[in-house]
């Protein structure tokens, strides 16, 4: 039993169990940045409800690819995505 161990892991050099076994969970994630408007909004001059449905359309298309986590850069340079009392709108929205 030993020497068939032994042959197996000689053919298989570099390969491991967790290669072949399926994972039980997997992060498959995804960044949507938004400085210079690379990724979201297009255009500092959409109006919300245009830019509010171009965040929709990424999101979907990043479901539809199997992407199970979605990393959304909500502060690109000291100001905020988000209505803040502390923090400005930021210039890119």
């Amino acid at each position: 039993m030993r020497s068939l161990l032994l042959s197996i892991l000689l053919i298989l050099p570099g390969f491991t169990y967790s290669q072949f076994a399926t994972p039980k969970r997997e992060f498959r994630g995804s960044w949507i940045a938004t400085v210079v408007n690379l990724d979201w909004p297009s255009s500092p001059t959409l109006t919300p409800d245009v830019q509010r449905a171009q965040l929709i359309s990424l999101l979907d298309e990043q479901q539809e690819v199997g992407v199970n986590a979605v990393l959304f850069q909500i502060r690109s340079e000291c100001d905020a995505m988000y209505p803040s009392s502390i923090d400005p709108w930021s210039y890119w929205l």
